[in-house]
């Protein structure tokens, strides 16, 4: 089995019961804390920017902008709320840095509120995507270039492995999905 195998079969096997009472009570406090900054981010005046650009792309009104009076298809809303959520910059860290919550919580956010998720299902796709992140992040460590910042290398298949998880794909899909 190669690692691809072995990342999506942990992706989609892992059940809400299977994550440990202190990783589950962290996934909590790292949501929360990232709400918040969702919350505060949405107030600063470079978030309008985004905000309008969102806007006039228009989309299916099927997800919340936070701090807009209009909503959009879950790509733009998590596009918007990320920059929210980014723009102060008081994410929590993995080690090493990757600004886990940033680059998981919008997309999974939006899809959740697409899906009408539960907040166990939300929950478990975020702590898999950031172990994802994290385990990544961990094994390109050597290979470390200061051009590349860290979100964009790990955010992507992150955040990828977080939606397939929420949306309960099979290792299959999980594979095509990463």
């Amino acid at each position: 089995m190669n690692a691809t195998e072995q990342i999506a079969r942990f992706i989609a096997k892992t059940r809400y019961e299977d994550i440990p009472r202190p990783v589950l009570d962290a996934t909590r406090t790292i949501i929360l804390d990232g709400i918040a900054n969702l919350l505060a981010g949405s107030r600063q005046p470079e978030i309008e920017h985004v905000r309008r650009y969102v806007e006039r792309l228009g989309g299916r009104p099927e997800c919340t902008v936070v701090g807009a009076s209009f909503r959009t298809n879950a790509l733009m809303a998590a596009f918007a709320n990320a920059a929210a959520m980014h723009v102060l910059d008081y994410e929590p860290q993995g080690i090493p840095s990757t600004h886990g919550t940033s680059t998981l919580l919008p997309g999974i956010l939006a899809l959740a509120e697409v899906e009408a998720a539960s907040g166990r299902a939300l929950v478990t796709a975020f702590a898999v995507g950031w172990e994802i992140q994290q385990r990544i992040a961990m094994a390109a460590r050597k290979s470390e270039s200061r051009p590349f910042h860290p979100p964009g290398i790990y955010g992507p298949p992150s955040s990828a492995a977080a939606c397939a998880k929420l949306l309960g794909l099979d290792e299959q899909q999980v594979r095509m999905a990463l």
